[in-house]
């Protein structure tokens, strides 16, 4: 029986239900609008109120058909229709999810995502027709079961979870992703004809409801049966864009996932399609200017590139190609120059930060991450591309982009002849690192444990360029490129003296104990990098004298540390005691045998013009320097040619072409060329856009 069949007053009373729960949910919709507010926001009144309209509107077309809901409520002993309980079960699910998602605490809700959003996929397999329902409810499922299975070997091998990123990549590059994964290739083979029958098949199952619906000849009819769906789609998909929100803004204030071991517990707690919800979320609000479908901007023309090369490096005085130089990269571990960052009541005296025998550029080095996230300063060290460039994936380098390399300086100068290395003073595991060299193209890998350091966090720097040069040897295979990690003024800066009269250096603008005794600390620990960096100075200077090969070694600190940037480590504001530098400044000191090779560097430099300089050691001329657009760039902008801060939320949260201001027309219009070029390089595989 329809609602036209029923008696004037439970029409009456249905109509007025309906009309009530569309108000009220208009009005709750719209609700900023009416009170004039200057914003449209949708919170948890609006929410409340917009769950209610749904339930008089649910409550008069339930009362309106057949019947039914007369029938249940009066508790008849007449069966009620299947298709009324369907609907009860609908708001069931939908009411209860509704209430779960906008009143559960934060680590309630974590738990509890999955549960949800499952009981929104539930509600719409409910609300579409049975046989289309049950199959795309089977597909989610499986689809689910799958993606949870490459999660887990994801984890595996990277130490962070599956993201929309890596299913973007996986579609524009199958092979690559299928190769990162280490998994057989017939299994992509399955994978796709699988994807394409389950295609298939749901577009005929949604053709055949559609014949169906339209079957009857009965307009009015048909537009009947197609608006109880239709509303109930339309509220179903409020209610998942309201509990999405809200679990985004509460994973987003999730200051743990800074770290990929945090993030990776989050993503298993809230469950794998969540997490890959909130990935596509935060990629699309962080986004990176490196996967943009369309830049509108052409390369910049090789005679150009040549040009700039050309004006830093001289290849007129270089040596003969046959005697390639031995490279080495020392990262010095929250390595900054006081001098610059602090007002002090005198100059700290250094040989790292002043220039020596040999000194080919010393000076400010510019970094996109404050107090932590070394990974990241590694990344752009050896492959050239700046991390904010990738957006959210650049806050986890060596888990989120380092399968997809395809060029690094390794890899350019292992096609040259040199054996690569690389020496890091923790466990194969921590952060990936092992998977990550490997993928950057490290020939020889070697962790803690190789190294025979006790503890990588407590070893000294001196002990670390010991074990180098016991594994190296006194006569190494050369020409080497080894990339080292020192480790002993890592933070937390623990004060360890009751007095400091003896010390000599102190804060100008302030007396007090506790800032002066950290700085005492920072300084000590100094000293032993000075020490590391003299030995492995002799090291390179002993092979040249009994091979006649000459060296390049180039020093630079990773980070500012966060003892004095603040966190929970730092007990002192030291912000008041700071110079105007930029706290992502840290300092770069560049020592060569080879004299007047490079003509560059009399200023700062940014992290990803390393292996850039460094690669001039090894070239014959100008198109062998590795990314030799980065000094066309470096011509053009300076240290940052992006100029947007830092990396991300740990390291302040900023977007690459959001700040503009700090930068030129020419800057600007400079550094999309070079992104064009960047992106035509593919250097990171399957995420080569157009040329536009």
């Amino acid at each position: 029986m329809l609602m036209s069949q029923l008696p004037l007053f439970a029409r009456l009373r249905n109509y007025l239900l309906i009309a009530a729960g569309l108000a009220l949910i208009a009005a709750s919709v719209a609700w900023d609008l009416i009170r004039g507010a200057d914003s449209f926001s949708f919170g948890r009144k609006q929410l409340a109120g917009c769950l209610a309209g749904v339930a008089l509107l649910a409550m008069g077309v339930w009362l309106g058909r057949a019947g039914a809901g007369d029938r249940l409520l009066a508790l008849s002993s007449r069966r009620p229709s299947l298709q009324a309980l369907r609907w009860v079960a609908i708001l069931l699910l939908l009411g209860g999810a509704g209430l779960l998602s906008l009143w559960l605490p934060r680590e309630s809700l974590y738990s509890s995502a999955a549960w949800i959003l499952w009981a929104h996929i539930l509600a719409l397999c409910l609300i579409l027709p049975m046989r289309l329902g049950w199959s795309l409810l089977l597909i989610v499922a499986a689809l689910n079961l799958s993606l949870a299975v490459i999660d887990t070997i994801k984890v595996g091998l990277t130490g962070l979870p599956l993201t929309m990123l890596d299913i973007r990549i996986a579609a524009a590059n199958p092979t690559g992703l299928w190769e990162a994964l280490h998994l057989p290739a017939w299994s992509r083979y399955a994978t796709q004809a699988g994807i394409v029958l389950v295609g298939l098949y749901v577009l005929y199952q949604m053709a055949a409801a559609l014949r169906l619906a339209l079957a009857s000849r009965d307009g009015r009819r048909l537009a009947r049966r197609l608006a109880v769906p239709v509303a109930g789609i339309t509220l179903l998909a409020l209610l998942t864009t309201a509990f999405l929100h809200r679990l985004f803004e509460t994973l987003g204030a999730n200051e743990e996932t800074w770290d990929m071991v945090g993030v990776t517990a989050m993503a298993n707690e809230i469950g794998v399609l969540p997490y890959l919800a909130y990935s596509q979320h935060i990629e699309s609000t962080r986004t990176g200017d490196f996967f943009r479908s369309s830049i509108g901007s052409e390369p910049p023309p090789a005679a150009e590139v040549r040009e700039a090369v050309l004006r830093h490096v001289d290849f007129g005085s270089a040596p003969a190609v046959s005697v390639l130089p031995n490279i080495v990269i020392l990262l010095a571990e929250s390595t900054f120059d006081p001098n610059r960052a602090f007002r002090l009541n005198q100059q700290v005296r250094s040989s790292l930060f002043e220039p020596g025998k040999d000194t080919v550029a010393v000076g400010p080095f510019r970094v996109n991450v404050i107090g932590g996230g070394t990974w990241v300063t590694e990344f752009e060290t050896i492959v050239g591309l700046d991390s904010r460039l990738f957006g959210y994936a650049g806050y986890y380098t060596h888990s989120s982009l380092s399968p997809y390399v395809t060029r690094s300086l390794f890899m350019h100068l292992e096609s040259q002849g040199y054996r690569t290395s690389v020496f890091f003073p923790n466990d194969s595991q921590f952060y990936n690192y092992r998977n990550a060299y490997r993928a950057y193209g490290a020939d020889r890998i070697f962790d803690r444990v190789d190294q025979r350091l006790p503890d990588g966090w407590l070893a000294t720097d001196t002990q670390i360029i010991d074990e180098f040069t016991r594994i190296m040897g006194p006569r190494p295979a050369a020409p080497f490129l080894s990339y080292v990690m020192l480790n002993e003024n890592h933070g937390p800066h623990a004060c360890r003296v009751a007095r400091i009269d003896a010390t000599a250096v102190r804060f100008a603008d302030t007396a007090e104990f506790a800032p002066n005794c950290v700085l005492h600390e920072y300084l000590r620990r100094l000293k032993s990098t000075e020490a590391a960096v003299a030995l492995l100075v002799n090291y390179l200077r002993g092979i040249e004298a009994r091979d006649g090969r000459p060296f390049a070694l180039l020093i630079f600190g990773d980070h500012q540390p966060y003892t004095f940037t603040g966190s929970e480590w730092s007990t002192y504001d030291f912000a008041p005691l700071r110079t105007s530098a930029d706290t992502n400044d840290t300092f770069f000191h560049l020592i060569s045998s080879l004299a007047g090779r490079l003509k560059c560097c009399l200023r700062g430099i940014p992290a990803t013009l390393v292996p850039t300089l460094l690669s001039a050691y090894a070239a014959k001329d100008a198109d062998e320097v590795y990314l030799g657009i980065n000094l066309w760039l470096f011509d053009q902008c300076g240290p940052d040619a992006i100029a947007s801060g830092s990396l991300s939320g740990l390291f302040r949260d900023q977007h690459a072409l959001a700040s503009t201001e700090t930068r030129t027309e020419a800057c600007a219009q400079a550094y999309m060329s070079a992104l064009t070029a960047f992106r035509q390089m593919d250097i990171i595989a399957g995420t080569t856009g157009p040329a536009h």
